[in-house]
Parts: structure tokens; C-alpha cells; sequence
């Protein structure tokens, strides 16, 4: 026969081992991150972050996942910084050519917002954890705002295509960070997205030639 404090015991072993079998799939680890401190990139500036880690058998090093996925969180905020830009521009442009605009915005809009969904699932992909919180957002964007209300059409145009601009230049910056970093699948990414961010600019900047 089996004691009441036997069973009690094994009950509790049994719990503990439950309980340690549905811990979460996660730690926080503490990181030395660096980044240039000025323009000249021999001037860096490290600092000590603490960053939450998904465990993946993905079989890129883990200091490499840990510098692209604040690579990509940091062209995440500006992807999704941009997406809110640009949609600001389709609701409020006005003008003769408001249509045109109007709908071009939308669908460039489209493709920014498509972006902001690729670069968060990157992140994700090597353990990381894709923060797209607004306050996040505006204290990492890197894109200059447009203004809360311009003249005309013209305005929001040179407005937007200032911003894509600036976003496409950073996607192709990240393009070379991924591939010395050796993180390939991350390189190829980026170049996607540089090609898109191209195409976009190159329809909204045509609005412009057509005006002078």
C-alpha cells in the first residue's frame, strides 16, 4: 500500500516537471550592440541592451541574429513611420491631379505597409521579437516627417518622394550590414525591398515632372 506523503511527493514532482516542460520557449539576454557614433564608422559607441531571445534551431550564430534583428527592427520603425506618411498624404492631398494622387499614395501605401509585414516575420524568423509599438516607432524612425499640412499636391508629392527617398536609401545600406554580417536570406530581404522602395519613388516622383 502506498503512503498518503508518497503520493503527495510524486504528485508534486510530477507538477514541477509539468511546469518546467511548459516554461516559455524564451530567455533575456544581455548583448553589447555597436553602432557608429558619427559619420566616420571607425567612431563607434557600444552600449550593454538586454534583449528577449526565442529559441530557434535556426543555424545562423546568435550574435549574428542579434544584429539583424535590430537591423531589421530598426527598418521596421521606419517602414511602418512611412506607411503612416504616406496615408496621411492620401487623405488630406488636394489639387487638379487629386485622383492620380490620391490613389497613387494608396497603393504605395500598400507596399510600404507590405514591407513593414516582411521585415517583422524576418525578425521573428531568428528568435527575435518584432516591436512595432508606436512609442517605439517614433523614438527609432530615421525619416524625416512630411508636415502636418501642405499647401497643395505638389507639396505632398515632393513631400513623399523626399521620404522614400530617404527610406530606400537606408533599406540599401541594411542590403550591405546583412550580407557582411553573413546573413544572406536577411540581404536578400532588403534588396526586395530596395527595389520596391525604387519603383514606388520613381511613380511618385514622375508627378513632379509633369508639373514644371
Amino acid at each position: 500500500m502506498i503512503s498518503r506523503g508518497y503520493r503527495r511527493t510524486t504528485r508534486a514532482t510530477a507538477n514541477a516537471k509539468i511546469r518546467d516542460n511548459e516554461s516559455p520557449r524564451r530567455r533575456l539576454r544581455s548583448f553589447l550592440l555597436c553602432a557608429p557614433h558619427s559619420k566616420d564608422v571607425s567612431h563607434t559607441r557600444c552600449v550593454q541592451k538586454e534583449l528577449t531571445m526565442h529559441r530557434t534551431k535556426n543555424d545562423l550564430p546568435e550574435s549574428t541574429r542579434v544584429a539583424m534583428i535590430k537591423l531589421l527592427n530598426d527598418r521596421l520603425a521606419d517602414a511602418i513611420d512611412l506607411f503612416n506618411q504616406v496615408k496621411h498624404a492620401h487623405w488630406n492631398v488636394k489639387g487638379p491631379n487629386f485622383i492620380a494622387i490620391h490613389e497613387l499614395f494608396d497603393q504605395v501605401a500598400e507596399h510600404v505597409e507590405e514591407a513593414s509585414d516582411d521585415l517583422a516575420e524576418r525578425a521573428v524568423q531568428l528568435g527575435g521579437v518584432a516591436d512595432g509599438l508606436t512609442a517605439s516607432i517614433a523614438k527609432r524612425t530615421s525619416i524625416k516627417s512630411i508636415g502636418l499640412d501642405l499647401p497643395d499636391g505638389r507639396s505632398y508629392v515632393d513631400a513623399v518622394s523626399t521620404s522614400l527617398a530617404e527610406y530606400g536609401a537606408k533599406v540599401r545600406q541594411a542590403i550591405d550590414t546583412a550580407d557582411k554580417a553573413g546573413d544572406k536570406g536577411t540581404a536578400d530581404l532588403f534588396t526586395e525591398l530596395s527595389r520596391s522602395a525604387d519603383k514606388d519613388l520613381w511613380f511618385v516622383e514622375a508627378h513632379l515632372y509633369s508639373e514644371r
